[in-house]
């Protein structure tokens, strides 16, 4: 049952996984670029992207090390489930021959890890995808920071700060797809 599960599940996952290797490598090249632009703009605004990046890598892991842990419980639930269709195999004339039996085995079987497999990928990609969001909304977050600090309380000449935006609104997709690359890595591809 767990060859099975893992021919059907962790195949596609390390072919996904070979994928975005070389996404994951462009967009760090891309984002060390970009700091080392926002490095030569402006040292300050270097250091709060800085910071605010090593604040959303740490916020952003716990939920991911949560969606992992669903996502383990929902891959256990598989091998029972291939354990469980394994047994419908060799228990098929069994089955057909009580009406009984063969109910409450899908019923109490079959449908019940059908059950936990569906709810535990659901709750874990819900967790997913709320991460992505989030680490969205922090990247326009430090955007707004940037304007609003910069400008209120630090001397920066109007051009310094367009450099910066612009270098900041560049920096996000490199960002999204790395992080959204970890998301993938960690999810496992449904039933």
């Amino acid at each position: 049952a767990k060859f099975t599960a893992a021919v059907n599940l962790d195949v596609p996952r390390i072919i996904g996984g070979a994928r975005v290797i070389p996404e994951m490598l462009i967009s760090s090249i891309t984002l060390v670029g970009m700091l080392g632009f926002l490095i030569y703009l402006n040292y300050e605004v270097f250091k709060l992207v800085m910071m605010a990046i090593f604040i959303g890598i740490i916020c952003y892991q716990i939920p991911i090390m949560i969606g992992s842990n669903i996502f383990q419980k929902s891959r256990k639930e598989q091998d029972e489930l291939q354990e469980s269709i394994k047994s419908l195999i060799y228990g098929a004339k069994e089955l057909k021959l009580d009406s009984l039996k063969r109910r409450h085995f899908f019923e109490n079987t079959l449908l019940t890890h059908e059950h936990n497999i569906m709810k535990n990928d659901k709750k874990a990609e819900t967790i997913m995808r709320a991460t992505m969001c989030f680490g969205d909304l922090i990247s326009f977050f430090v955007i707004g920071a940037v304007c609003f600090i910069f400008v209120n309380y630090y001397s920066i000449s109007q051009q310094e700060l367009i450099g910066v935006v612009m270098a900041l609104l560049y920096v996000t997709g490199p960002i999204a797809i790395i992080l959204g690359s970890i998301c993938l890595l960690y999810t496992s591809p449904s039933p």
